[in-house]
């Protein structure tokens, strides 16, 4: 049985992929990640959402460059398959499928 945290854990990682992906240059800083969470009903603190990008991060799913007091996150190839759906990563929703 997976619980409640784990859930919603693996939902955040999912969101900063998505959001990542949709960026035209696949990257954001951790500030706007996580104005964006909060918008999707995600509000946690920026230290948490840098511990989400940094599991990301191990996973070979974005890059982190730091630049002073701000992280720049970047999908990788392998992040944006995993945003797509198309590979699956422990710790990581998967997409459900879009209706039209």
């Amino acid at each position: 049985m997976t619980d409640y945290r784990d859930v919603v854990d693996a939902d955040i990682c999912l969101a900063i992929l998505r959001l990542l992906n949709e960026d035209p240059g696949g990257s954001h800083n951790d500030s706007v990640l996580e104005k964006c969470l909060r918008a999707m009903g995600h509000d946690r603190p920026r230290r948490v959402v840098r511990n989400h990008v940094s599991f990301l991060e191990q996973k070979a799913l974005v890059t982190i460059e730091e630049l002073e007091s701000v992280w720049v996150v970047a999908i990788t190839d392998r992040g944006a398959e995993v945003a797509g759906g198309y590979t699956e990563v422990e710790g990581v929703a998967k997409p459900s499928r879009r209706r039209t």
